[in-house]
């Protein structure tokens, strides 16, 4: 996150300016970061802002949390003067609160704990005749979002290493060398496009 604040800043700083406004900007990027990571940042302990941010979402729900963090995000780029469109937000927001986590796997192959996307868990119920699966919304961190987003083999290249591959082998995934990085890291000829 810290390009996309130093970028906004640029252009939107004058220069005579810009050593003053650096200094609240450099003052804002834990707070930047512990929104951005959901109160959990890489190789840290989870912060009171992540207990905070999971009971709001426990309590209030999905379009409240998404609300207060979206608040928070754009308040401190406005509190320096610039200039961020919302949307740029809500995409980033989208993916950290799309998850849920398996609490009952009724009829269906999922796992209790197993993360999933809401779409992934709807369509597996609506494709099992008995009873349904049931999940509970959880809030991830950009980074975690990252990883859960990609196939197993995408989250070991990028962050998940050994664990992601372990856990793709516990569960029998497959996954195709279609995609640009999936065939430079085997060493596969890149797919031309028709």
């Amino acid at each position: 996150m810290t390009q996309l604040t130093m970028r906004a800043f640029a252009l939107s700083v004058p220069a005579q300016s810009r050593d003053k406004d650096a200094r609240t900007i450099v003052a804002t990027l834990p707070r930047l970061d512990e929104l951005f990571e959901a109160g959990k940042c890489p190789g840290q302990k989870v912060s009171a802002e992540r207990e905070n941010l999971a009971e709001m979402l426990r309590r209030d729900g999905v379009l409240e949390t998404a609300d207060y963090l979206l608040g928070e995000m754009v308040g401190i780029y406005r509190s320096m003067a610039v200039s961020v469109e919302d949307n740029h937000f809500e995409v980033v927001l989208r993916q950290m609160l799309d998850k849920v986590e398996i609490a009952a796997v009724g009829d269906t192959d999922l796992e209790v704990g197993e993360v999933i996307s809401s779409a992934q868990l709807e369509a597996v119920n609506s494709a099992v005749s008995g009873e349904p699966a049931a999940g509970e919304s959880i809030i991830l961190g950009v980074t975690e979002a990252a990883i859960q987003g990609q196939d197993f083999l995408g989250a070991a290249l990028s962050f998940g290493g050994i664990p992601a591959l372990a856990r793709a082998a516990a569960r029998q995934q497959k996954v195709e060398l279609d995609g640009i990085r999936n065939c430079t890291a085997f060493g596969k000829v890149i797919p031309a496009r028709h």
